[in-house]
């Protein structure tokens, strides 16, 4: 969740410049939009929020999962280990992609200088 949380928050700070935050400038990894140049769309953040998406849902799978034992019986533990080396997997790339394609190379907006009062 804290993976997801970081996500829209880059996401949303680095909207605008003209209906958005725009506060900080995210790498561009691809081509923006024909109908606005020079737009940078957040793919990295979008990335990590949809493998945080499915991280959850193999979350509740592994919760459901273990709530079908009975007793000290569980025949679903294959699909538990399963479900949680998956989601191991896809927050360590969705973590080390965001940081490396993205919060690396993050560049703030710096405000213009306000006019010299003469």
């Amino acid at each position: 969740m804290a993976l997801a949380k970081l996500a829209n928050d880059l996401r949303l700070l680095s909207s605008g410049p003209r209906t958005g935050l725009d506060e900080l400038s995210l790498p561009a990894v691809q081509a923006g939009s024909t109908m606005m140049p020079g737009k940078v769309n957040p793919v990295v953040p979008e990335y990590a929020n949809q493998a945080s998406l499915k991280i959850h849902r193999l979350d509740m799978t592994v919760v459901l999962a273990l709530d079908a034992a009975q007793l000290q019986l569980n025949a679903m533990l294959p699909v538990v280990a399963g479900a949680f080396f998956e989601a191991q997997e896809l927050l360590a790339g969705a973590a080390t992609t965001l940081a490396d394609r993205c919060i690396a190379s993050i560049e703030l907006i710096q405000d213009p200088p306000a006019p010299s009062a003469a």
